[in-house]
Order: structure tokens, then C-alpha cells, then sequence
């Protein structure tokens, strides 16, 4: 019976994968911070347990998951890319948008020629950055 009991107070207190417990105790659990992930129990710290980090064009705001799609579910948006890892938001994840007379739509860019593939055509011209469309970037004759 103390065997099945010892065995059962392990187990309770093994700390979930996506949480660290810094005290060893399932009751002081702690999720990995939004951006980063991880998918091993029983850890005790956030560098031990939270050992992913979102890609770059890819970002998240949801604690304590164990796989990259859960824990960075958003991409850059048109017109935007980014180059860091372990971002929680766009602004932060996807700091670049396309230069003035260059646009795009294709998401989850990590390189301005593939967020901003296209260009204004001969005579039009733009002072718009992070242009998703040329309707609404080469404004200008």
C-alpha cells in the first residue's frame, strides 16, 4: 500500500508538458510564456520546459502549449514579414512591410521578396509601405 501511494504523489506532481514548476509541486506550475512551447514533463525551470520558440513569420499568444501549431497559430499578414522567433504579437513578430512602390498578399513571409514580390508598374509610383494590393499601393501617376 505505501508503494502505491509513493508511486501515485510522483505522478501527481510530475509538472505538465507546456509548464515548468520551479518548486517540483504540480501546484506552482507555471505555462510557457506566449511565443515559446515545449513537450517534455516534469521540468522545473522556463528554459528547461520551454524549449521551441515560435518560427520566424509565425507568432502566438498562448501559454503553455507543446507543439508549434497550438503555440503560433497567427502569421505575418500581407504585406508584412519578420525575421525573430519567439514573438507573442505581429508588431513584434512581423516588424518589416513592404517598401514604397513594392507590395504583396502572401502570408507568413520571412524575406521582403516573399511578402513583397510584386512592384508599381512604369509611370506609377507610391509613398505607401505594406502594400497588399496595387489598388491601394501605386496610388500615384
Amino acid at each position: 500500500m505505501i508503494i502505491v501511494i509513493q508511486l501515485f504523489s510522483t505522478c501527481a506532481n510530475n509538472c505538465p508538458p507546456g509548464y515548468y514548476c520551479s518548486s517540483g509541486n504540480i501546484n506552482t506550475a507555471a505555462p510557457c510564456p506566449p511565443g515559446k512551447y515545449g513537450n517534455t514533463a516534469g521540468k522545473s525551470t522556463e528554459a528547461s520546459a520551454c524549449t521551441s520558440s515560435c518560427p520566424p513569420g509565425k507568432y502566438g499568444n498562448v501559454p503553455g502549449q507543446t507543439t508549434v501549431g497550438n503555440a503560433c497559430p497567427s502569421t505575418c499578414s500581407s504585406g508584412r514579414y519578420g525575421v525573430t522567433t519567439g514573438k507573442a504579437n505581429e508588431s513584434d513578430a512581423c516588424q518589416f512591410t513592404c517598401r514604397r512602390g513594392r507590395w504583396g498578399t502572401a502570408t507568413g513571409q520571412t524575406t521582403e521578396i516573399g511578402a513583397c514580390p510584386n512592384r508599381c508598374a512604369a509611370g506609377k509610383y507610391s509613398d505607401v509601405t505594406g502594400g497588399t494590393s496595387v489598388e491601394n499601393t501605386c496610388i500615384h501617376d
